[in-house]
């Protein structure tokens, strides 16, 4: 024979399940909620040749660098950040850390479109992923012992309005690919200028 159970444990049994339930949820919002992206951990060095930001000159090299959205809802409110991060070193091998933001073109995007696993047929532009360029001395920087660079993207989620922030260090010049490209799309790996997608 079945005993009842008393009102006051059924009480708590709702309620502890009720809790249970709350936090798979709340985890599942944070988790499948989030903005999802992706950095390339390689930088593209080629020739400036648009006069509006070679200003004349033949030398310039401008540097890409290259993030992907890999969420399934838009991105919007996207900043990108470039920094050169400087340690300097004090006595008692103390160090501060000398942040000094670097110009890069397309620093803040309202909207970036959802990723599509067939993105060739649906988003033959693959909008999805973004170039971000500038025409400062990266490799110099890089030569410095200690440097390092670091590119910071904040975006907040389509959906949920959850933001995130995505950080890719470079901190070696073996990182600078000249006369490279991108990979087509999703890709982020990098190829040479004259090959194709």
């Amino acid at each position: 024979m079945l005993t009842e159970i008393p009102y006051s444990w059924q009480l708590l049994i709702n309620i502890g399940c009720n809790i249970l339930a709350s936090g798979i949820f709340i985890f599942l919002l944070l988790w499948l909620g989030k903005p999802k992206f992706n950095i390339s951990c390689f930088i593209c060095a080629m020739p400036e040749t648009n006069p509006e930001f070679n200003k004349g000159k033949d030398n310039v090299i401008k540097y890409t660098m290259k993030i992907v959205n890999k969420s399934i809802f838009h991105a919007f409110d996207t900043d990108f950040e470039l920094r050169l991060m400087s340690p300097t070193f004090h006595t008692a091998a103390h160090s501060n850390l000398m942040i000094i933001s670097l110009p890069a073109r397309a620093a803040k995007m309202k909207h970036i479109p959802r990723y599509r696993k067939n993105y060739k047929d649906k988003d033959p532009f693959a909008l999805f992923a973004n170039l971000i360029h500038t025409t400062e001395d990266l490799r110099s920087f890089l030569n410095v012992p200690e440097n390092y660079l670091e590119l910071k993207v904040t975006v907040r989620h389509g959906l949920t309005g959850l933001a995130d922030t995505f950080i890719q260090t470079f901190s070696n010049p073996d990182c600078i690919k000249p006369n490279h490209k991108f990979g087509f799309g999703k890709r982020l790996d990098v190829i040479p200028f004259n090959e194709g997608v």
